[in-house]
């Protein structure tokens, strides 16, 4: 029967077992809602799993050499360039995150792999964007993406469906703030709002005049 852990729990996304000395570091994937765990063994390997490996004597794996981790991590470089080919950004996505703590000294190759990922990822089509006075329809749903333009980009509907690119459903967003901050007790009245307001309307008084200003000074010039 396999021996259990005892862990030193240092926060809550790292720990470490007393007894083999394996550690555990708990990441966000940068492409789903989801952590993935990175394991240090006590002789320095790295890797990732789906569960937790057996508590054994440090002494007892044979530590892989740095060949054959980078080896291992270009293989699922590789598999992930296959998987963005047919399109499987998210499978993709996590074959790059897996290789990175395989691999960590090619940091500079991951990142351009993720990056790359990420301007394949859909983007809203034009025929969403909001009228002239319009407004968006998003959800509210999080999207934890490793890029913040992306996440916005996800939280858009696509065409007419209803949906976000992420399967959530969406709302009007200027109805969704108003039902906020009235259940946060703010009215239209509130000096709060009336002060936004204030400021809106003399932030576009400003655009307004400065196109003028900049004509003018053309004429007399």
């Amino acid at each position: 029967m396999a021996r259990r852990h005892s862990w030193d729990v240092h926060d809550n996304r790292h720990k470490t077992c007393r007894d083999c000395g394996i550690q555990v570091l708990a990441r966000p994937h940068p492409y789903q809602r989801r952590w993935y765990h990175e394991y240090i063994t006590a002789d320095g390997r790295r890797f990732t799993a789906g569960r937790v490996p057996p508590c054994e004597p440090a002494a007892a794996p044979q530590p892989s050499s740095d060949g054959e981790r980078a080896r291992h991590a270009s293989e699922l470089d590789r598999a992930a360039g296959r998987a963005w080919q047919h399109g499987d950004l998210q499978r993709a996505a996590r074959l790059i995150a897996d290789a990175r703590a395989l691999d960590p000294s090619r940091s500079d190759l991951w990142d351009k792999r993720e990056a790359t990922i990420a301007a394949a990822a859909p983007r809203t089509s034009r025929r969403i964007q909001p009228e002239t006075g319009g407004y968006w329809r998003t959800c509210t749903a999080p999207h934890p993406h490793q890029d913040a333009y992306l996440a916005a980009r996800r939280s858009a509907e696509i065409g007419d469906t209803g949906r976000c690119h992420d399967g959530h459903p969406v709302s009007d967003l200027h109805q969704d703030v108003s039902a906020r901050l009235t259940a946060a007790g703010f009215t239209a009245r509130a000096p709060e709002l009336v002060r936004l307001r204030q400021w809106n309307r003399a932030a576009l008084e400003r655009d307004r005049i400065a196109p003028a200003n900049q004509d003018t000074k053309a004429e007399t010039t």
